[in-house]
C-alpha cells in the first residue's frame, strides 16, 4: 500500500510538472516595447492607441486605462486583420498564437475631469513610452514625469520615455479679439471720458486734493501715463472674454446626450453621411467624427458594422488607423446622389 501511494504521488508530480511546462510554453508579450499614443479632448476623454510588437508570442495581456469605455476596444494586425480578445477586470487578453508581428489596440477612456469649467485634470498609466497630444486651443499648466514638450500642427505634444503614472493639467485658452483704432475721434472720446470720470472723483475729495489733481490733469501727460489710464479697460476685456468662454464650455457640457437609433438592415442617414465624408479620400476615426458631427463612439460602432457589411475597409498608415470606401461603399453613395 505504501509503495502504491508513493507511485501515485510520483505520477501526480510528473503531471503537474508537464502541465506547468505546457503553460510556460505559451509565451506572453511584455509591454516594455509597446508604444502608447493618447489624443486628449476638452472633456478629459482620451483616444488611446497601443502598438505592441507581438512577434513569436501566443497572447498579449494589455491593461486598459481606468475609465475604459466598454465596447470601444478594437484590436487588429498591422494589415488590418481583426484579432480575437476578451476583457476582464480592466485587462484585455489578445490571442495571437505566434502568428502576429505587430498588433494595434484602440479604445476610448475617460482619464480626466473638468474643474472650474476651463481646467482639465488628466491621469494616465502607460506601460511603455507614450506620446500625449493635447487639444488645440489649450495651454499646459502642470505635468509630472518631466516629459519632452514639442509642438505639432498647433497642438502641444508631451513625450514620456518610460512607463509610469503621469498627471497632466491643461487649460482652455479663451478667445480674445483686439481691434486697433487710429481714428482721432475715437481717441478724443476716450480721453474725454477719462477726463469726465476724473472730474467726478475730484468733486468727492477735499479742496486741497482737488486743486492738486486738477493741476496734474491740466498738464500734458506722457504716453506711459496714458497707457496706465487704459489698463482698467484691458482688465475688463480679459474678464469679459473669460466669462464668455465659461458660458460656452458650460453650454457644451449641458448638451443633451446623442441618441443612437438602432439599424438592423440597410443604411440610414448617419451611415450615408459617414460614407459621403469618405468620398474625398481615407480618413481617421476622429476626422470622420468631426466631419459628420457625431460622437466618436457612435461613429466607431457604425464604421465597424459597415466594415462587416463590406462598405468600408481599414488600413494602418504609420501607426494610425485610416478608413476608406470599398466598391460597394462607392456604389451606395452614388445611388443616393
Amino acid at each position: 500500500m505504501l509503495r502504491f501511494t508513493r507511485l501515485l504521488c510520483a505520477l501526480l508530480a510528473i503531471a503537474v510538472f508537464t502541465f506547468t511546462a505546457i503553460i510556460q510554453g505559451l509565451t506572453v508579450a511584455t509591454l516594455s516595447d509597446a508604444r502608447y499614443i493618447y489624443r486628449l479632448d476638452y472633456r478629459g476623454t482620451a483616444d488611446v492607441t497601443v502598438i505592441v510588437n507581438a512577434t513569436g508570442q501566443d497572447y498579449v495581456r494589455l491593461s486598459l486605462e481606468p475609465g475604459f469605455v466598454e465596447g470601444t476596444l478594437t484590436v487588429y494586425t498591422e494589415n488590418g486583420t481583426p484579432l480575437y480578445f476578451n476583457v476582464s477586470n480592466g485587462v484585455a487578453t489578445i490571442y495571437t498564437y505566434g502568428q502576429v508581428g505587430m498588433l494595434i489596440a484602440e479604445y476610448l477612456a475617460q482619464v480626466g475631469n473638468v474643474s472650474e469649467e476651463v481646467i482639465i485634470n488628466v491621469t494616465i498609466h502607460p506601460q511603455g513610452p507614450a506620446s500625449v497630444f493635447l487639444p488645440q486651443g489649450t495651454a499646459l499648466t502642470y505635468v509630472t514625469g518631466d516629459p519632452d514638450i514639442n509642438f505639432m500642427n498647433g497642438s502641444i505634444v508631451l513625450l514620456f520615455s518610460k512607463p509610469g503614472t503621469y498627471s497632466i493639467e491643461y487649460a482652455v485658452i479663451p478667445p480674445t479679439q483686439t481691434t486697433a483704432t487710429t481714428s482721432s475721434t475715437a481717441q478724443s472720446s476716450i480721453i474725454t471720458s477719462s477726463e469726465s470720470s476724473s472730474t467726478t472723483r475730484i468733486t468727492t475729495q477735499s479742496s486741497e486734493t482737488n486743486s492738486s489733481i486738477s493741476s496734474r490733469s491740466s498738464s500734458s501727460t506722457s504716453p506711459q501715463q496714458q497707457l496706465s489710464q487704459y489698463l482698467p479697460f484691458t482688465g475688463l476685456a480679459v474678464v469679459a472674454a473669460a466669462i464668455v468662454a465659461f458660458s460656452l464650455i458650460k453650454s457644451l457640457r449641458r448638451r443633451p446626450a446623442i441618441t443612437e437609433p438602432e439599424v438592423t438592415s440597410g443604411l440610414d442617414d448617419r451611415d450615408l453621411a459617414i460614407l459621403s465624408a469618405l468620398a474625398g479620400g481615407e480618413l481617421s476615426l476622429s476626422d470622420i467624427a468631426r466631419k459628420v458631427g457625431l460622437n466618436k463612439s457612435v461613429v466607431w460602432r457604425r464604421v465597424n458594422r459597415m466594415m462587416r457589411e463590406g462598405y468600408l475597409e481599414r488600413r494602418v498608415v504609420k501607426g494610425r488607423t485610416m478608413y476608406r470606401l470599398t466598391e460597394k461603399g462607392l456604389r451606395a453613395i452614388s445611388s443616393e446622389r
